[in-house]
Formats: C-alpha cells, structure tokens, sequence
C-alpha cells in the first residue's frame, strides 16, 4: 500500500509535536537525530514551526557544533543542513579544513578502520565509521575533491571487510572492546544496521556519476540491502537483534534503514520497482509505533560494546525515546523529499 503523504505528515506533526514540547533538548546524536527529522519535515510541509527551532540552537551553538569532534559523532548534521538552507559561501572550506583535520588526527588500526584509541589498540565501531565517513563525503561534496570521497569510500570498504558476517550480510557494531583486536563486539544490533546503511546511502548520493568507485559501491548497497530484507518481518519491521525474531520489532533502526532506502531508490542507486513497494509496506508498520500522544513505541536501547546479546535480545524496549522520534521523522518525510536532500 502506498502511504498517503498527508497521513505520513500529520504521523511525522504527532511526533514532532511531542518532541518539541517535551522539557529540554535532547543530547548529542539524539538531538542530531531530532533536528535532521524536524529540518526534514519542514521541507516537506513548509511550516515555519519546525525549522525555528533547529535555526535557534544553531544559532546558539555554532561554534560548539562546528568543532570536527562533533562531528565524529553520529548524526552531527546540523552545520551541513544549515548550510545548505543559508548557502554560507565560506562554509565548503571550512569544512575542507575540518576534513584535512580529520585525516590527520583521527587514530586507525592495523587494517586502516578509523577508530578510538585506547592504551592497547584502536578500537573500531560502526558509530565511529559513520560519523568519519559522512564528514569526509559530505566535505567531497562540497569541495569537489576527490581525496574526500576517497577517504570515504575506503572506510565503507575497509569496515565492510573488517565487520561484515559472510554468512548473514550483517554488520558486528565493533572491533577491539575486549582489548583484543581480534575480537568482534555487539551482535547484529539493528541500529548498528541503521548506521553502517545510512553512511553509505548519503556518501553514495553525492558521489559524481562519473566516481571510478560508484561500481563497488552499488554492489555493497544492493547486497546489504538483500540481506536486510533477509530478516525482516512478514509485517515489514525490523528487530532489535536483526537475525532473531525472538527480539522485539525495534522502530529507531527501522526508521534509519527506510529514510536510507527512499533515499537510495530516489537517487536511482535501488530498483524502484522491486524495492519501493516492500518500503512503503514497512513505513506503514512503523507508523503502527506511533501513540496519540507522540511517543514513538519499541525504541531499542543501547549497550556497553562488551554486553551479551541477551542484552540486547531480552532487555525490554523503551517508550518516548528521542533518537527513535528523530529516526521516525526521517522515514515519515523520506517519501516525500525527492531531490531535497540528494546532493550539496
């Protein structure tokens, strides 16, 4: 069935509308999350409600949110997203310096995985990998330099070879926890999932049509994107442990996977005709999540890189959690963006 866009706007209104009243502001990645999906439904609504609000913490923040840690951070959005609206003609450089920054500062281990360092070794996860890859696509972008792209094009590559399960197609969240950089840590988390698809989709959608690694690239999406639908639910969900329908349905990793897969079916990078009808079955799914009052139901919650699967698998899901309220703004509005959120 194809999601009506003005039931897809009111679900996404609902949502926002909580979040907005809620006391304070979410923290890092989770408040990234939220104010990607109110930028999103601005656009697609037009209302002015949704956008003051991200305007107003930019405002506040700049420099806070310009420093490259941030954006090393999931989600860290907001500079990229700001400029884009306000077309700031000194913001390409400024992000080409914080890219070269990047380069030359951030810790890699013996496989070239971009990583945090501890006293024994670089610890590698999916987190750390889609912040540093969107910062370098996105700078590629703007820039036009290719050095950038490249960088993010090898970390997509060099983590797919250090993370991916051959036998499922699924991504371990991480390398090293254990102080054993042999070790691989998390089981297949479904937000681990969400972020290994999402870094790829938009570094794949800026990417030049005549990019010498757009041949790879589509072959890692159009794999990992089967293996995917390998393990969702006769419904259209995604679970918390992927490969395990015992763990309940989880809406923030669902929501991240469809705002990616609109994307990439926009962008001409997946099959419109195989692919789209099976999104807008798991759209409308997720939107089952939602509550009257705004709260977003069967939000994962987030472990210790070294916890059992148990964890993640038997631990119960949470209700009104902001970064699953983020994750369903961007797959309520994903839909309905077209070209809006494609290239710098």
């Amino acid at each position: 069935m194809i999601p009506d866009k003005n039931s897809m706007i009111q679900a996404a209104v609902v949502a926002a509308n909580r979040l907005l009243a809620s006391s304070g502001w979410p923290f890092r990645d989770s408040g990234d999350i939220c104010q990607e999906g109110l930028l999103r439904l601005y656009q697609v609504a037009g209302r002015e409600e949704y956008l003051e609000p991200v305007k107003a913490l930019w405002n506040k923040n700049k420099k806070f949110y310009m420093d490259v840690n941030r954006w090393l951070d999931s989600f860290t959005c907001l500079p990229f997203e700001m400029n884009r609206m306000e077309g700031d003609d000194s913001f390409p450089s400024v992000m080409e310096q914080l890219a070269e920054y990047a380069i030359k500062t951030t810790p890699h281990d013996g496989d070239g995985a971009v990583g945090i360092q501890s006293k024994q070794s670089v610890k590698t996860s999916v987190e750390r990998m889609h912040g540093y890859v969107l910062l370098m696509a996105r700078s590629g972008g703007l820039s036009r330099k290719n050095k950038f792209l490249d960088e993010a094009v090898g970390q997509c590559s060099i983590y797919r070879q250090v993370l991916l399960d051959k036998n499922t197609g699924l991504w371990y969240r991480g390398r090293g926890w254990d102080n054993d950089s042999s070790i691989l840590n998390g089981p297949f988390w479904l937000r681990a999932q969400a972020m290994a698809l999402h870094a790829m989709a938009h570094t794949a959608v800026i990417l030049p049509g005549t990019y010498p690694g757009n041949t790879d690239m589509k072959q890692w999406i159009t794999h990992f994107t089967d293996s995917l639908f390998n393990y969702r639910d006769p419904r259209g969900m995604w679970h918390q442990v992927t490969d395990k329908y015992s763990s309940y349905p989880e809406t923030a990793g669902t929501g991240i996977i469809l705002e990616s897969l609109y994307l990439l079916v926009q962008a001409g990078w997946l099959n419109k005709e195989k692919y789209l009808p099976l999104l807008d079955q798991s759209l409308t799914a997720l939107v089952g999540f939602l509550h009257r009052d705004g709260r977003i139901g069967n939000a994962g919650m987030d472990f210790p890189m070294t916890a059992p699967v148990e964890s993640y698998d038997l631990t119960p899901p949470l209700l009104n959690n902001a970064f699953a309220s983020g994750a369903f703004l961007l797959a309520c509005t994903a839909p309905f963006l077209g070209d809006k959120h494609i290239n710098p």
